[in-house]
């Protein structure tokens, strides 16, 4: 039985006895027995197809793929084969699980972003329109100082509902027709007068405009050279004031003490700042009290009642005069009579006010 399997493997025990030539021939039959498989592979690599002798029958082992598998190699990896395919299923699920996770967390992730940039823009709105409402109010409080301001520099002034300023009563009181103002009036609309330019001044803004005072300068001397012609105008404007008293009253009558107060408080301010006589006149309501008489001012109308043909001057320094040296006792007379005059105007005054309210 050794012969044969030595002739079938000469070519192996030559080419290991190459490798190992110190070897025995007895020790390399029984490691080539004991391991024909590992001899047969160190033959096929390192023995070259010359080395082969000549009509040598070789024999080549079946690798172990190309082996037909027993029944038991087959019933195990029919046994492993659905466990590998549920293995392939679940790793395949298991892909597909942390690509949808990870699908899921970006789409989450954008949405997070959408929703922050989303409050981020209307918390940019709400402070936009905070700030909107802060400027509204500061402008408002600024303007309510600045009338305030004004109410208090100009405590004369009023506004309607619509905010229009009301005029004062010096403002739309009528005015008297004097015989030279209408004369002038009239004459200021003949074409010689419009054509002169010595009745045109020059403003600060560049522009020319007629001048009333130059006007009437202009025509001063056509007045005073005629007594006709003021005659004329003199019985016009008597004509005309009977018109005028009627105006004045109805006037008088639409005073308030409201209306008067602020033609008063007016007329301060322009006495404080200098101005004229005329800018600083004031005004009384018809129906409202006159103030009552101070106990001099009441010796001062009987001394001038008994002086006669004596100037207003004169009787006045000699009534003070008189007033001065007088005593107590003298004086109690004139001083019960106008506590008395004085109390019947706060009486009258009350019911002026309270006529004056019920009207408006």
């Amino acid at each position: 039985m050794l012969l044969p399997l030595l002739r079938t493997r000469a070519p192996q025990l030559l080419a290991l006895r190459r490798l190992a030539p110190a070897a025995a021939p007895a020790a390399a039959v029984r490691a080539f027995v004991a391991a024909p498989r590992l001899l047969q592979a160190v033959a096929d690599e390192a023995v070259p197809a010359a080395a082969v002798a000549p009509g040598a029958a070789v024999v080549h082992k079946k690798p172990r793929a190309a082996r037909k598998p027993s029944a038991a190699a087959s019933g195990t990896a029919a046994k492993k084969a659905p466990r590998a395919g549920t293995k392939a299923a679940a790793a395949a699920q298991l892909r597909s699980d942390r690509a949808a996770a990870r699908a899921q967390k970006a789409q989450d992730k954008e949405k997070a972003a959408k929703e922050k940039a989303k409050e981020k823009a209307a918390k940019a709105k709400a402070r936009e329109q905070q700030k909107k409402e802060a400027a509204r109010a500061k402008q408002e409080r600024t303007k309510a100082a600045e009338q305030r301001k004004a109410a208090r520099a100009r405590p004369w002034e009023r506004r309607d509902e619509a905010g229009k300023l009301i005029p004062l009563p010096s403002e739309t009181k009528p005015v008297k027709v004097l015989p030279y103002a209408l004369f002038v009036g009239e004459q200021a609309k003949l074409p010689e007068i419009l054509e002169d330019p010595s009745v045109y001044i020059t403003k600060p803004d560049g522009s020319r405009a007629r001048s009333l005072t130059a006007i009437a300068r202009h025509l001063s001397a056509k007045w005073k050279a005629s007594e006709q012609l003021q005659q004329s105008y003199k019985e016009r404007a008597q004509a005309a004031l009977p018109e005028y008293e009627r105006k004045l009253e109805a006037w008088q009558r639409s005073l308030t003490p409201d209306d008067v107060a602020r033609q008063h408080l007016y007329a301060l301010a322009q006495r404080r700042a200098g101005k004229t006589k005329r800018q600083t006149q004031t005004v009384r309501g018809s129906a409202q009290p006159k103030k009552p008489y101070t106990a001099f001012f009441l010796f001062l109308r009987q001394h001038r009642a008994q002086a006669g043909e004596m100037k207003v001057v004169d009787s006045a320094r000699q009534a003070g005069e008189q007033w001065r040296a007088m005593s107590e006792a003298d004086k109690a007379p004139f001083a019960k009579e106008a506590e008395e005059l004085r109390e019947q105007y706060v009486r009258d005054m009350a019911a002026y006010k309270r006529n004056a309210e019920a009207q408006s």
